[in-house]
């Protein structure tokens, strides 16, 4: 079975392919295991490496591949991994402290995201109160922070889980 394009994500053939989410789309450890929500997602929004209304090159990064957010972690949206949707930069919730469904979230200490240019970093609440961490995702408005290199890690499953978070 194959996805449709010329149907909605959510048609009777589409639907099917919703239990077949690839791991890579799953925070690892949790596993496939049947599920159909994505843990990863992009900020889309006018001034983000995401607009609505027109591809974005490295190029027109002005604020830095290496202090842009690309993509980030995310537990509680509740986003099938077939689904055309994404978290929204006007409304989303840019309090790590709080680990929001409506923002960056995940099962692991701290949250981490991967920036334009490929380097995955860690995003504390401490270290990125939410002003900083608007000014991370948008791409060319001349206000991207530079980065410690000390957030940077190689491997995600090199943190542990937050306490309430099962074990897979």
């Amino acid at each position: 079975m194959h996805y449709n394009f010329d149907e909605p994500w959510d048609s009777p053939g589409n639907r099917e392919l919703l239990d077949q989410c690839p791991d890579s789309y799953v925070l690892h450890s949790h596993g496939n295991d049947g599920r159909s929500l994505t843990n990863y997602l992009a900020i889309v929004g006018q001034n983000t490496v995401w607009p609505i209304d027109r591809p974005v090159c490295l190029d027109d990064i002005s604020d830095g591949v290496g202090n842009t957010i690309l993509v980030v972690e995310n537990v509680g949206a509740g986003i099938h991994w077939t689904q055309p949707a994404d978290l929204d930069f006007e409304s989303m919730n840019f309090d790590l402290a709080s680990s929001p469904p409506d923002g960056i979230s995940s099962h692991y200490l701290p949250a981490a995201a991967v920036l334009a240019d490929g380097a995955i970093h860690t995003l504390s609440g401490a270290e990125f109160p939410p002003a900083r961490l608007q000014a991370m995702v948008t791409a060319n408005t001349g206000d991207g922070p530079s980065l410690d290199s000390a957030t940077t890690i190689e491997d995600g499953r090199d943190r542990p889980l937050r306490p309430e978070t099962k074990s897979p």
